[in-house]
């Protein structure tokens, strides 16, 4: 049969209060251009291609897997991944938008399929409910903001920081250097190394408002030390205690 090929567009709305928002079982393509999804599962793959490049999904309901090889399988998944019994490859690229349940992503084999072929890319995007991942694929997180760790194993090669900027509800993300990481984790962030490198911990305490600013960082890599301002003071540089 003929591929599929499904668009949703900014200013769309579908909402299922009792079930799923959209299954996708079929090989073709599904793009999320933006609109607003909400279901108990905002989107399940099972397979064919997904491409998300705005919008809000919703998870509502409470997360669970179950087999099922005549329907969908997930609760709790904004973007739920869960291989058919068909074994059809499946490829997610999310390059933005915003996504929230239980599970902002998940991936997991109900059908038990021996190396099922799932592809996932994650350029961007903001994930509030945690990313989990059943099988063992390929590092796919290359940029976004997430509301809790992300397993170092989910990072492609050279995130080498973890940001923490302390606000809103994806306050973690993740970068090549320190010097990006600690620009993202602010003033009152902090900044963790995410590999098994070598590594020291530098604390800057600013003298006022309580603010103070964590970083670890590689033993082999500089870091920028920050200008700070505040109105009326002039910064005249750092000095080192213990």
């Amino acid at each position: 049969s003929a591929e599929t090929n499904i668009t949703i567009y900014d200013g769309a709305e579908l909402i299922s209060e009792n079930a799923l928002a959209v299954y996708h079982p079929q090989v073709g393509t599904l793009t999320i251009k933006g609109g607003t999804i909400t279901g108990e599962t905002g989107i399940e793959m099972r397979a064919g291609t997904l491409v998300v490049n705005d919008g809000e999904i919703t998870a509502t309901g409470k997360y669970n897997v179950e087999e099922n090889g005549n329907g969908n399988t997930t609760k709790g998944a904004a973007v739920a991944i869960a291989q058919h019994n068909t074994k059809k490859d499946i490829s997610v690229t999310i390059n933005g938008g915003t996504f929230k349940g239980d599970r902002s992503l998940s991936e997991a084999n109900p059908q038990k399929n021996e190396t099922p072929n799932i592809k996932i890319n994650v350029t961007d995007g903001y994930f509030d409910g945690k990313v989990e991942i059943e099988d063992a694929l390929e590092p796919f997180v290359s940029s976004g903001n997430f509301s809790e760790s992300v397993n170092p194993k989910y990072l492609v090669s050279g995130l080498n920081y973890e940001a923490n900027s302390g606000s809103g509800s994806t306050p973690y993300s993740y970068h090549s250097t320190v010097d990006k990481a600690m620009k993202a984790a602010g003033t009152t962030g902090t900044v963790s190394v995410v590999n098994n490198g070598g590594s020291h911990t530098v604390k800057f305490v600013y003298n006022y408002d309580e603010k103070t600013q964590t970083v670890e960082v590689l033993d082999d890599e500089a870091i920028t030390l920050p200008s700070p301002r505040r109105s009326g003071y002039d910064f005249e540089g750092w000095y080192t205690y213990s």
